[in-house]
């Protein structure tokens, strides 16, 4: 999106300002900036910058929902509004706070860890909180590769085209299905490469 305030490039190599702001701010002093926002944006748009505007006020409006169904004790991941954006915002706090926690963690370490949960989804597979458990340490161990949530969303939205072209076997004796053909073949006909 063009008027993304979101992931500013500039701000990459530190904390983003909203989050800066939503840590400093009391509940009160973060809804009223991000009304003003919306206001500001809104209002402006006919004037100067058009739709960037509108992006923009449609962004803090996002996060002033957000901020509002915090204070009502609702869901803040409702799936009428949750976007990348979310994920990667809650990927950072899960980092940050990881990090602080966990100062000498590592990649092997992260990974045990969520073999150890994926055992606990094995024993209770509807606790949507084991798997959580294993979606937060994932999150974490994602970004101190560099990879975002906006990384991860755009590699799957690729690697699901190239696993709908492949060829499928039958189940083994686990009951797991593997590709059939081999893989450079599919990911050359996403690529739109012969070999």
């Amino acid at each position: 999106m063009s008027g993304d305030v979101s992931n500013q490039a500039h701000y990459a190599h530190g904390i983003e300002p909203i989050d800066y702001m939503r840590s400093r701010f009391s509940p009160e002093e973060f809804r009223g900036f991000l009304t003003g926002n919306v206001l500001k944006y809104v209002s402006r748009f006919q004037h100067k910058d058009g739709l960037k505007d509108l992006e923009k006020a449609q962004v803090y409006l996002h996060w002033l929902i957000q901020q509002e169904r915090e204070r009502l004790d609702l869901p803040t991941n409702d799936p009428r509004d949750p976007d990348v954006r979310d994920w990667t915002h809650l990927q950072g706090r899960v980092t940050e706070w990881a990090q602080r926690t966990f100062p000498d963690s590592t990649l092997n370490a992260q990974l045990e860890h969520i073999h150890e949960e994926l055992t606990e989804v094995e024993e209770t597979p509807s606790d949507e909180f084991e798997w959580a458990d294993v979606l937060l340490i994932f999150m974490h161990a994602a970004l101190e590769q560099g990879l975002t949530m906006a990384d991860l969303y755009h590699a799957c939205e690729k690697k699901f085209a190239i696993v709908q072209k492949r060829q499928w076997g039958d189940p083994d004796e686990r009951g797991v299905v593997h590709h059939a053909d081999r893989p450079a073949r599919a990911e050359a006909e996403i690529a739109g490469v012969s070999e």
